[in-house]
């Protein structure tokens, strides 16, 4: 082939971008001669979510998440791996709403949405914390009906009054969320 040639690159491989700059190039090609054309692609990004424990740290697998774009479209549900982690590196540029669906075992669920801006060339990172399910259980036997019980979080100095039931034995189980 030979003559002024023009050489586009029409799709670039998964996971990159075409460079504009060098998208479309001119060449012009004699007999027994040999053009070089160079074309760049960049890493198209991606989007990774972390979730680990608000108080250690510690990675946490198995917390199942959905990801929208702004839209509304639905781009999946994803579940964190073994290292807490969640790896989209095909999502493209533009922000995507990320909402807890289910938490891990031992976790308390927090479907608050979280906004993150993914952009081309970058991985954007969002990181979410969970706080550990916290519970206390009071049994009470006695022959009198009708206890009454103050339970205080010494860190919040937030007193709770319960009454419990008036049939001995009484069982009341006090979720986490009541002693913040």
């Amino acid at each position: 082939m030979t003559g002024t040639l023009v050489v586009t690159e029409v799709k670039a491989p998964d996971g990159y971008l075409i460079d504009e700059n060098t998208r479309s190039q001119t060449v012009v090609v004699r007999p027994d001669d040999t053009q070089t054309l160079t074309f760049y692609n960049t890493p198209s990004g991606g989007l990774q979510i972390i979730k680990s424990d608000e108080d250690t740290g510690a990675r946490i697998k198995g917390v199942k998440f959905e990801i929208r774009k702004m839209n509304g479209e639905i781009i999946g549900t994803y579940t964190t791996d073994r290292n807490g982690v969640i790896s989209l590196p095909e999502a493209e540029s533009g922000w995507y709403q990320v909402t807890e669906l289910k938490a891990a075992d031992g976790y308390q669920l927090d479907d608050t949405p979280a906004y993150v801006c993914v952009k081309d060339g970058e991985t954007a990172t969002l990181e979410i914390t969970n706080q550990r399910m916290s519970s206390i259980m009071i049994h009470k036997i006695d022959s009198k009906p009708e206890k009454e019980f103050t339970v205080s979080n010494l860190s919040s100095m937030m007193p709770a009054r319960i009454r419990l039931g008036s049939t001995p034995p009484t069982r009341m189980a006090i979720s986490g969320s009541t002693m913040n």
